[in-house]
């Protein structure tokens, strides 16, 4: 899934999840084996709006979205 944080109609950035474990996780002993996780793939903020705290908003939406899903 992708999501694109706008404002005033102007992309400034984006996160991609995926609710599937990768491949390369399964051999990884997670600490909470067993538990669904929300994995994200990719969070990107454009060049002009880096260092402004979209980063952290967009890792704080993934997380909000992880815990109203239930996951781990």
């Amino acid at each position: 899934s992708l999501f694109i944080l706008m404002k005033d109609n102007v992309s400034l950035g984006f996160l991609t999840y995926n609710e599937t474990e990768p491949e390369e996780f399964k051999n990884l002993m997670w600490e909470n084996t067993g538990l669904n996780c929300l994995y994200i793939s990719r969070i990107y903020v454009l060049p002009f709006w880096r260092n402004r705290g979209i980063g952290s908003t967009l890792l704080k939406f993934a997380e909000d979205l992880a815990k109203q899903k239930g996951y781990g």
